[in-house]
């Protein structure tokens, strides 16, 4: 069962990346650019977070520690249909941008990307999501 509704504005956006150096520099993206963020070093921590919170966006990394990017882009769909995923990864496998899009994805991001084409996707996202 999901928490009470909150207003979309102090929803955080969800970050996952196995990799802390890379939640907190996105993290910080985010805030600086006015918007709520809150990170998840695991699949399954975020997931339980997702099945109890409204979570409006995800950023979700391809390579998790123990876990596959798009298998959580999947179990999200499952427990929240209706939040938004930005997809990123550090390695561009052939059929992976694919596969994530087939999954729902509104964007697929390679690392290192700039943080202005970041931002556009994740406002792109948040207007979809309203």
């Amino acid at each position: 069962m999901k928490g009470a509704p909150m207003p979309s504005a102090s929803i955080p956006i969800c970050i996952v990346d196995d990799d802390a150096s890379v939640l907190r520099s996105i993290e910080f993206l985010l805030e600086s650019d006015g918007l709520a963020a809150r990170s998840f070093e695991s699949a399954g921590e975020f997931l339980a977070h997702a099945g109890a919170h409204d979570v409006k966006l995800a950023v979700i990394d391809v390579c998790l520690a123990g876990a596959s990017g798009l298998e959580v882009q999947t179990r999200l769909k499952a427990i929240s249909p209706d939040t938004k995923v930005i997809v990123m990864t550090g390695r561009d496998y052939p059929g992976l941008q694919s596969a994530a899009m087939i999954r729902g994805a509104r964007a697929f991001l390679l690392k290192p990307f700039a943080d202005g084409i970041f931002l556009t996707k994740v406002q792109e996202a948040l207007r979809a999501a309203d």
